[in-house]
């Protein structure tokens, strides 16, 4: 036991017991295992970051565009690791510490949806869902259960059935929470895209039509005026959320001119009432590179970033 260690004592090995785990050529694993630990934890954390991408038509399937909640995450998976293996001499604290991980980073799963895929989004926090159905059981167990009952010969068995037949609704009720979670995004949606459709009308009035528009490789929201009075966002992620409304596109690959579209309103109204934010400069950076194929105006807006 490592608390040996305040007794100056050796700390021996659990099953070996004449091992002592301070000794050569053991100490000398124990320190290269602790270099290579960090290593792997830098370079999985780089590449967690190295995912994140702002360009809300990105291709990639496990991309997010927050880095920051990507980052928080993996920390506390990382964390979790480290607590189940090396505090079993608390193991009250362990369990309880590890209950509070899982639910940070179902937390952070199920309000701000880092990945633009919402079946990415989905299958992440059910599968959170059902870690944090395991460790409250094991909470509960350890706090609530007799010792007497922990002996009976049908306990094993019962708890293990209990995980095997519960995980898989736990994993669909997380599933289900992001489609409600969801819900007051697409209501929100609904309610911009009639603004767009009344918008795009009053534009094409007096002006130029938007078939017109398109053919003159403008675009129909630079007819629109006032976009600032269009509605008054929260954050850049209710932003983030509403423009994954674009992310459609056809059997060729080319982005879907209607959805692109209502994509641009929504970037345009957010910049309108957020200018110079520089989040929103490098989203419409890559939606007129990704879109438009305009790299002249991308470069202005990644100059002004």
């Amino acid at each position: 036991s490592w608390a040996s260690l305040a007794h100056g004592e050796g700390v021996y090995h659990l099953s070996f017991t004449d091992q002592n785990c301070l000794a050569m050529p053991h100490l000398a694993h124990t320190v290269f295992a602790g270099v290579m630990l960090l290593i792997f934890g830098a370079m999985t954390l780089l590449m967690s970051v190295g995912i994140c991408d702002m360009n809300p038509m990105t291709r990639s399937i496990l991309a997010s565009s927050d880095a920051i909640t990507t980052f928080k995450i993996l920390i506390m998976k990382m964390a979790v690791v480290l607590l189940a293996s090396s505090l079993d001499d608390f193991h009250r604290a362990q369990i309880v510490l590890i209950l509070m991980l899982i639910y940070g980073a179902l937390y952070f799963y199920l309000v701000e949806l880092p990945f633009y895929g919402l079946y990415v989004n989905m299958v992440w926090t059910g599968l959170t869902t059902g870690l944090m159905l395991v460790a409250c059981m094991l909470v509960g167990l350890q706090f609530t259960i007799a010792k007497e009952v922990i002996a009976h010969p049908h306990y094993a068995t019962n708890m293990t059935m209990g995980v095997l037949y519960g995980i898989f609704p736990a994993v669909l009720l997380g599933a289900a929470a992001v489609h409600v979670r969801m819900a007051p995004v697409r209501k929100l949606d609904k309610h911009l895209r009639k603004i767009f459709e009344d918008r795009k009308e009053e534009a094409a009035v007096g002006s130029v039509s938007a078939a017109d528009a398109r053919d003159a490789g403008s675009s129909v929201v630079s007819l629109m005026g006032d976009l600032k009075a269009v509605y008054r966002f929260k954050d850049v992620r209710q932003v983030s959320l509403l423009c994954r409304a674009m992310r459609k596109w056809d059997e060729d690959g080319v982005p879907d001119k209607e959805a692109s579209e209502f994509g641009e309103f929504i970037l345009k109204a957010a910049m309108a009432r957020m200018p110079n934010h520089p989040a929103l400069l490098v989203m419409y950076t890559n939606f007129l590179v990704e879109v438009r194929k305009d790299g002249q105006a991308a470069r202005t807006q990644l100059q002004l970033a």
